[in-house]
C-alpha cells in the first residue's frame, strides 16, 4: 500500500492510519475550451468555456460535500479540472463513488463526449515523516485515473443519440456575464483588425513536476501549487494589454496586439523568473509558444499552432520561446527585439525591408532545412551581405560581418535572428504607416 506523507496531517487522522485518496479529473479540457463553431464571439465562448470547467469543478465538490464535508486540509489537489482529496471510511468511498458515477453520465451526456469527467480511489497510508522514499501514493493515483479512462462505460452508444445540451444546465452550472472581459476582447478584436495582427502565447513552466516530487509532502505541495497559481496571476495582473484566455496551474494562455507582442513576451518571462526567484531548488525555466494570426484566423487553428510551438519549446531545451518554427533562448528574443525596434527607428522604409527581407528569407528555409550544413548557410549568407548593404549602407549589424567557420553554427542563428528582426521590423514600419 502506498504511503502518502503530511508534514501536518489532515484534521481528525493519525499517524499510519489506513485511508483513501480519491480523484476526480475532467478529461478533454483544451478541446472543449476551443470547441466553438464559429469565428463570431468566439473568444468570448472560450473565455466562457474556460470559466465554466473552473465552475463546474466547484459543482462537483460542492455535491462531494453532499455525502460528507471535506476540510481544506483533506484536500491535497483542487485545480480548474482536478480535485484530489482524503477521506476515511470506506462507506463514504462508496457513497461517493455512486455520486461520481452519476455526475459521470451527466457530464459526458451534456457534453455528448466532449467533456468527461473519471474517477478512482486508491487506498493509502498516512504518515506524518520526512518522505523515506519515492512518494508513490499520487502517481498509483494517476496511473489509476488512466486506467478509469480506458474503460467503457456503456455511454458511448447512448451519448451519440443524445443531443448536445446546453452546457449551462450542467449540475445547475450558470456563469455570471463579466463586461470587463468584453470590454478587453473587443479591444483587442478591434486593434487586431485594424492593424491585420494578432498574437497567441502558451505559457508552460518547466521542470515543475520535478520540484514538486522533491518536496514529498501532500500538503507541502499543496501549498506551494496554491502560491505558484497566485504568483502567475499577480504577474499577469501587471502586464496590460493582455487578454487572458486560460490559467490553469502553470500553464498559461494569452492573447495580445502583435505590435506590443515582444515586450509582453520578455516582460512576462522576466517577472516570473523575479517572482520564483525565492523558491529554493526549482531550476526555474519558461517555455513559450508564440503565433502571430492575421484577422479571420480560425480560432481553433490558434490552439493548435500553439500547442505545437510550445511543445518544440520544450523538446529543444525548455526556457526558450519558439516563433515560426525557430526557437530562440530568451536572450537571443531580447535581442531580436531590441533590433526590431532599431530598425523601425531608422530611415528604411517598409518596402526597403521588404526587399532584404525576401533576400534573407533563403537563409531562414536553409536553417529549417536538414540538407544544407550550418557552414553552407554561412558562406551563403556571407556572399549576400554585400547585396543588402548595398540597399540600404549599415542595415547588418556588425556581429554578422564577423565570420570565423568554427562558430559556423552560432553565426547562422545569428543570421535568423537578424532575419526576424527585419520581418517584423517592416511589420512596425507599416503600422506607423497607417491611418
Amino acid at each position: 500500500m502506498p504511503t502518502i506523507y503530511f508534514r501536518n496531517l489532515p484534521e481528525g487522522f493519525q499517524n499510519q492510519e489506513e485511508a483513501h485518496l480519491v480523484g476526480v479529473d475532467l478529461s478533454g479540457i483544451q478541446r472543449f475550451i476551443f470547441s466553438v463553431t464559429d469565428n463570431e464571439g468566439s473568444l468570448r465562448q472560450i473565455k466562457e468555456n474556460s470559466l465554466m470547467i473552473e465552475r463546474l469543478t466547484e459543482r462537483v465538490l460542492e455535491e462531494l460535500e453532499t455525502v460528507q464535508p471535506l476540510e481544506e486540509d483533506q484536500i491535497v489537489t483542487k485545480t480548474s479540472g482536478r480535485i484530489h482529496f482524503i477521506v476515511k471510511e470506506e462507506k463514504t468511498v462508496e457513497k461517493m463513488r455512486e455520486l461520481l458515477q452519476r455526475i459521470q453520465e451527466d457530464v459526458y451526456l451534456s457534453f455528448a463526449g466532449e467533456l468527461r469527467l473519471y474517477h478512482t480511489a486508491i487506498a493509502v497510508t498516512l504518515e506524518e515523516a520526512p518522505p523515506k522514499r519515492e512518494n508513490l501514493a499520487h502517481r498509483n493515483l494517476l496511473q489509476s485515473l488512466g486506467e478509469a479512462r480506458r474503460k467503457d462505460y456503456g455511454l458511448l452508444d447512448c451519448a451519440k443519440s443524445v443531443p448536445k445540451t446546453d452546457y449551462r444546465n450542467t449540475l445547475d452550472v450558470k456563469l455570471t456575464p463579466d463586461s470587463q472581459h468584453a470590454k478587453n476582447i473587443d479591444e483587442l478584436l478591434e486593434d487586431g483588425q485594424k492593424h491585420r495582427y494578432t498574437t497567441g502565447m502558451k505559457l508552460d513552466f518547466d521542470n515543475l513536476g520535478s520540484y514538486f516530487q522533491s518536496l514529498g509532502y501532500a500538503d507541502e505541495i499543496k501549498k506551494h501549487g496554491q502560491e505558484i497559481e497566485k504568483k502567475i496571476n499577480d504577474v499577469l495582473a501587471e502586464i496590460p494589454n493582455i487578454y487572458k484566455v486560460f490559467v490553469g496551474g502553470d500553464d498559461i494562455f494569452i492573447l495580445c496586439n502583435f505590435y506590443r507582442s515582444f515586450d509582453i513576451a520578455a516582460d512576462i518571462a522576466q517577472k516570473l523568473r523575479d517572482a520564483f526567484a525565492d523558491f529554493e531548488g526549482y531550476d526555474f525555466g519558461v517555455s513559450c509558444g508564440m503565433v502571430h494570426f492575421r484577422e479571420k484566423t480560425s480560432i481553433v487553428y490558434y490552439g493548435e499552432k500553439l500547442e505545437d510551438a510550445l511543445l518544440q519549446a520544450k523538446t529543444e531545451g525548455k526556457d526558450r520561446i519558439v516563433i515560426e518554427d525557430v526557437g530562440f533562448t530568451w536572450e537571443e528574443f531580447r535581442q531580436l527585439n531590441r533590433e526590431m525596434k532599431q530598425l523601425h527607428k531608422k530611415k528604411v522604409s517598409s518596402s526597403q525591408l521588404a526587399n532584404i527581407e525576401k533576400t534573407l528569407y533563403d537563409i531562414l528555409a536553409a536553417h529549417q532545412s536538414e540538407e544544407k550544413e550550418a557552414l553552407d548557410i554561412a558562406r551563403d549568407f556571407i556572399l549576400k551581405i554585400p547585396l543588402i548593404q548595398d540597399r540600404v549602407q549599415g542595415l547588418i549589424p556588425k556581429r554578422l560581418l564577423r565570420f570565423r567557420p568554427e562558430e559556423a553554427a552560432h553565426y547562422v542563428k545569428e543570421a535568423v535572428t537578424f532575419y526576424f528582426a527585419v520581418k517584423y521590423g517592416r511589420r512596425l514600419k507599416e503600422r506607423s504607416t497607417m491611418p
